[in-house]
């Protein structure tokens, strides 16, 4: 279907593409299990592996958030790095990034980290990776 879509499309309708890409990306992804809702009390981090990702697993604000481990400016860890109004600063070099979609917000980082969606249910927090 959605390759049908995107004939139909044949580029000449480039937000539909771009929504049918995002589509396609979560479409492929698998959701697993990482901790349970008790495990992470509000501006708790954990660090946890799926896949062979590191991720960076934050609550702050009441609001659950994953995000890549490693800073892209020095490859160091994110992990208690201080959280605020929806940002999380780097503890070694004062890189700030957004914690709902990863985007840079402070130098000396200008490359987003990958942030990947979450769900709770049932008290277990998943995290989607492809």
């Amino acid at each position: 279907m959605i390759s049908s879509i995107k004939e139909c499309c044949r580029g000449s309708c480039q937000k539909l593409t771009k929504f049918i890409l995002f589509i396609e990306r979560f479409s492929m992804s698998e959701y697993h299990i990482v901790a349970s809702t008790a495990e992470l009390g509000d501006e708790d981090q954990v660090h946890v592996n799926v896949n062979g990702r590191d991720i960076l697993l934050c609550k702050h604000a009441g609001k659950y958030y994953a995000i890549d481990y490693y800073c892209n400016h020095a490859f160091l860890p994110m992990e208690g790095g201080t959280m605020q109004h929806g940002l999380i600063t780097c503890p070694y070099h004062g890189a700030e990034f957004s914690l709902a979609d990863g985007s840079a917000q402070a130098a000396p980082a200008w490359e987003a980290l990958t942030s990947y969606p979450i769900q709770v249910t049932n008290e277990s927090i998943t995290i989607a990776v492809t």
